[in-house]
């Protein structure tokens, strides 16, 4: 089991292990692959992804914005006609999760398009009927943003994006921060 200390802020982080063990009286260290360890968060395989606009194919798909690369995106469609905002991505859970937040990391490529400056939150008891429990503003800048939510038991969270730069949608990652057990 692994734990992290209590200031570390809910994210993806990659993690491997490295053991050092006597061999034939030699020393010998072997180590595995990184992966993906989710702290705070709901599980990257724990729910789903939908948009109400993704630009076709799937460089730009819904499911890029929760599997935790920040180098992959989910983006709106910006060709051949552009959907402005509002639009949204639903996360969908795969059981019924308590919920005290959400994480929102802008794209981290060169282009600002689709950053992410003004969101209304909405969430769901049983993944149909939503209702709106945050909104605000939020900078126009690549660092991650954090929006704290009244903590509750939800099948699915909707964020829904009412401004963003160059009226555009996109996302690297967006997390839902569980609530501690």
């Amino acid at each position: 089991m692994v734990t992290a200390p209590a200031a570390t802020a809910p994210d993806v982080y990659p993690a491997s292990v490295t053991v050092s063990y006597l061999s034939g009286g030699a020393w010998m260290t072997a180590s595995s692959a990184p992966e993906l360890l989710p702290v705070g968060i709901v599980g990257l395989g724990a729910m789903t992804a939908t948009a109400t606009s993704a630009q076709p194919g799937t460089a730009t798909a819904p499911a890029n914005a929760i599997d935790g690369n920040p180098a992959t995106i989910w983006h709106t469609v910006y060709s051949p006609t552009k959907d402005v905002p509002p639009q949204s991505i639903t996360l969908t859970l795969d059981e019924p999760r308590q919920i005290t937040g959400l994480t929102y990391q802008p794209r981290q490529d060169a282009s600002a398009n689709g950053v992410v400056t003004g969101y209304t939150v909405y969430t769901s008891a049983d993944g149909t009927t939503f209702t709106e429990v945050d909104s605000g503003a939020l900078a126009a800048d690549k660092s991650t943003k954090t929006v704290n939510l009244p903590t509750s038991e939800v099948r699915a969270v909707r964020f829904e994006a009412t401004a963003g730069v160059g009226d555009y949608v996109a996302a690297a990652e967006i997390h839902l921060v569980a609530a501690t057990r």
